[in-house]
């Protein structure tokens, strides 16, 4: 074959590749067109909670965020990343951590819808020392991070403990840290306080799991797996509600958690080292004493109430447990989320139940697809009727008033309401005890550096420290061999390669959940305390003595 021909044939391929390339760059830039019309159209272009936020002035527009996101909420349209899929965000954080440039900001927020979260410095320590919050009432409200949430303040407590100036209880009952919230965040710190040899009670004021109990039954259940000291591998990425149930119960016994059912908090008073925790257990006072205080309550603890005459009524309830409870009934169920799309489609599929769905919104902001696309093949079949942009005005015994947004009221015959209009966040509860609460309207949120960046410069900090110690050990050995004072090392006794030690490159889960002995193990100061993916939302030397008034 000649030079010219092979030349020419070079090019042919290399402008096949780029025109491939170029076809599918364009095709997938119309498919992230596509879903950002379609988000436009169905009203799903606003984020419910924690999102991205894209710096286009540093984005270099790479694609490796769009990669990274596992709901695919990001798309590059003509050069520029921007979500696509703003209403199916659920906060994973991993754009951020896949950026090289550090483009992408996360917020809790947006300018037109607020979110009220606590006030919280390193280590997840609100402004009042000694009580840490985790998990949903945070921020956070996926299961995994939640869990590592649960795991990473353990190391916040013990160094809490080895405070000089903080005065510790040492009364017999005194435990290290009372747990409030027997859900996925309680339950990680618990298994963590159990590794780390600190005493502690776990309480929750309904059973194990947490506002998972509440989920309808055969609910599915998006998460991921992660590693647990003590138990291992928890959960994989779907699971029902009765299987996520019964993980729970299986961590829970192999670490031998005692945790203690039906105890509602009702109060957190004290100071670090000497808390006491008020609970009402069935009618009856308890109390707990406990040298630090975790909350991991989540935010839907008190249900939101529909604010309108008759919400009391017996026939009014804000979950639902057994859709075949409701056979032969009419019903209606009021919100616009997962939980209320959820019960209405369980509903539908109830023989002779008469379903109606009532939203004050035009469209379904915080459902996800697939439960988008099971209501509307129930709307189509006509099992579910909806009344959207509607507020409940009134409940009665056997019916309920409609008002519509710029319309007249409309009453139904109506046998039971299900209210699923999310919670409220304890505020109170939290100002009671000095924790600051604020509302965040797009504000960033520290998250540190990203895993990819951090792993990178240590990468090269064993590059530059192996290069001076090879070079610095090549001349010792040549010395060595010429006086026959040193052997070359051998394949029993050479030292493992600098680069792929695990020690520093290891990930969360195989470094930092295993357990040290004893003699190396050394909580760290709060103000350096790492974590992988998550970091706490404002760092502040603000601190608020207990007790005192604080402002929301």
């Amino acid at each position: 074959m000649s030079l010219t021909l092979l030349v020419v044939l070079t090019g042919l391929l290399v402008l096949a590749v780029s025109a491939c390339g170029a076809l599918l760059f364009f095709a997938r830039e119309d498919q992230h067109r596509e879903a950002l019309e379609e988000s436009i159209q169905t009203g799903l272009n606003q984020p419910a909670s924690l999102h991205p936020v894209v710096n286009h002035d540093v984005c270099m527009s790479s694609g490796a965020c769009v990669d990274a996101c596992p709901e695919r909420v990001l798309g590059i349209i003509d050069g520029i990343t921007r979500m696509v899929k703003a209403g199916e965000c659920i906060g994973h954080g991993r754009c951020h951590d896949a950026c090289p440039t550090r483009a992408i900001s996360l917020v809790f927020g947006t300018a037109e819808r607020g979110v009220d979260i606590p006030l919280l410095r390193a280590g997840y320590e609100t402004n009042v020392d000694g009580i840490y919050i985790i998990g949903e009432l945070g921020g956070m409200g996926l299961i995994r991070n939640a869990m590592r949430q649960g795991m990473q303040v353990v190391s916040s407590i013990q160094a809490l403990l080895e405070r000089p100036d903080v005065d510790l209880d040492d009364a017999e009952d005194a435990v290290d840290v009372v747990i409030v919230g027997g859900g996925p965040a309680g339950i990680a710190c618990a298994i963590k306080c159990v590794e780390a040899g600190l005493s502690f009670e776990l309480l929750e004021q309904y059973a194990l799991g947490g506002s998972v109990m509440h989920y309808p039954r055969r609910k599915l259940v998006f998460t991921e797996a992660i590693k647990l000291p003590v138990v291992g591998r928890f959960g994989k990425t779907e699971m029902l509600k009765e299987e996520l149930v019964a993980e729970f119960e299986r961590v829970v016994l192999a670490a031998k958690i005692d945790l203690r059912e039906g105890h509602r908090v009702t109060a957190v008073r004290g100071a670090a080292g000497r808390f006491t925790v008020e609970c009402d257990v069935g009618g009856e006072a308890r109390s707990y004493r406990s040298r630090a205080v975790v909350l991991a309550v989540g935010r839907r603890g008190t249900p939101r109430k529909l604010e309108c005459k008759g919400e009391d009524l017996p026939h009014v309830v804000y979950r639902l447990q057994d859709a075949e409870q409701y056979r032969h009934r009419k019903v209606l169920v009021v919100g616009g989320g997962d939980s209320a799309v959820e019960a209405a489609v369980s509903l539908a599929q109830v023989a002779g139940t008469e379903v109606h769905l009532s939203y004050r919104g035009d469209a379904f902001y915080r459902v996800k697809k697939r439960n988008r696309a099971d209501l509307d093949a129930a709307v189509e079949r006509g099992r579910v009727r909806l009344h959207l942009e509607t507020t409940v005005t009134e409940v009665g015994k056997d019916f309920v008033v409609l008002r519509a947004k710029g319309g007249r009221p409309e009453r139904l015959a109506i046998d039971d309401v299900i209210v699923n209009i999310g919670g409220v966040l304890p505020t109170a509860f939290l100002e009671a005890m000095g924790v600051r609460v604020e509302t965040k309207r797009g504000e960033k949120v520290d998250l540190g550096e990203s895993n990819a960046k951090r792993i990178a410069e240590r990468i090269t900090a064993r590059l530059s420290n192996a290069s001076a110690r090879l070079s610095g050990g090549a001349s010792r050995r040549t010395t060595g061999r010429a006086s026959g004072a040193r052997r070359r090392p051998t394949a029993k006794t050479r030292r493992p390669d600098p680069l792929t030690t695990t020690e520093d490159l290891t990930p969360f889960e195989d470094s930092d959940d295993k357990a040290l002995p004893a003699a190396r193990r050394s909580p760290l100061p709060p103000a350096e305390t790492t974590n992988d993916e998550l970091r706490p939302l404002l760092e502040t030397d603000d601190r608020t003595e207990p007790g005192s008034s604080t402002g929301g």
